[in-house]
């Protein structure tokens, strides 16, 4: 009972849950006076999307959108590489702190090291990508992730660094690149965010690859109850993550990318 009552009251303190608050406390106001018709229908259009895109259902359908087909059980046999794709890494902001990977990051990075562990030890592992920005000074995003990965168990000569590419498009040009150059050719299995792989998949299947999704990651199709709908700031993050990979997959579609 106090950890329900705790679940509905914290994210109403928090700042999603207050803005969702002030939000539906204006409209209301605003609804009963007698005129300003058009700021009224714009309030209500306001307060109804902020509501529907900071709740976990919502968020939680969005998510599935694009994790969906990716949903049934990995396949990996006849992989000749497994191929993971970089998601970000912390700036520090003091000389005492260390940069980190992100969530994103880390998680592509560990169920590639726990692939890599199952199939054997004995398939080279691609790390590919790297940030736009990378200060002097603090250890580059790919650097970290081989610390770490050779922490999880993957060989050094086996660890392959492609640290070259900003976006999807060019880690799988670089990638093929990059294989070709080592004599490596066949299906690859590909790590990313379960949110992320459809685009992906795509495009590398584009650039010729055959693509076996190894997914992580995942923001869609968790469980959530009526305390759900009370906004809060990880649903909004998960929206907006999930509405700006659409667009960047329509993006790909257009330029001819996937």
């Amino acid at each position: 009972m106090v950890g329900d009552l705790r679940g509905f009251l914290e994210p109403l303190v928090l700042p999603a849950g207050l803005i969702g608050i002030l939000l539906m406390s204006t409209a209301v106001y605003v609804w009963w006076r007698p005129r300003a018709r058009v700021l009224k229908s714009l309030l209500v259009s306001v307060c109804a999307t902020y509501f529907l895109l900071a709740s976990a259902p919502v968020a939680m359908v969005l998510a599935w959108s694009l994790e969906y087909p990716f949903a049934g059980s990995v396949e990996t046999g006849g992989a000749v590489a497994i191929v993971i794709l970089a998601g970000a890494a912390s700036i520090p902001t003091s000389p005492d702190q260390d940069a980190e990977l992100n969530r994103a990051a880390f998680r592509r990075l560990w169920r590639g090291a726990e692939l890599y562990r199952a199939m054997g030890g004995r398939l080279p592992v691609i790390y590919t990508g790297r940030p736009s920005e990378t200060p002097s000074g603090v250890r580059d995003e790919a650097e970290l992730a081989q610390d770490l990965g050779l922490r999880g168990g993957i060989r050094l000569e086996h660890f392959w660094i492609e640290g070259e590419s900003l976006n999807t498009f060019e880690s799988a040009v670089n990638t093929q690149a990059l294989l070709a150059r080592r004599g490596v050719s066949g299906p690859v299995a590909l790590v990313t965010s379960a949110w992320h792989m459809r685009r992906a998949a795509s495009v590398f299947s584009k650039q010729g690859f055959v693509v076996l999704p190894v997914p992580c990651d995942h923001m869609g199709g968790r469980r959530w109850s009526l305390f759900g709908f009370v906004p809060t700031y990880e649903a909004l993050s998960s929206s907006s993550i999930t509405i700006r990979e659409w667009i960047a997959l329509a993006g790909y579609r257009i330029l001819g990318r996937s």
